[in-house]
């Protein structure tokens, strides 16, 4: 069960990098590493 959250925020992670590569924006970026930092605590 924890094994595939895991997979699934890993994976959202990826499309979220992807899609902020594209539109540029260093604030969204900075918030989604504070989401994943609180994640992984």
């Amino acid at each position: 069960m924890m094994e595939n959250l895991r997979r699934l925020v890993d994976t959202a992670e990826c499309i979220l990098k992807r899609i902020l590569e594209k539109t540029h924006y260093p604030s969204d970026v900075v918030l989604i590493d504070r989401v994943i930092d609180s994640h992984n605590a």
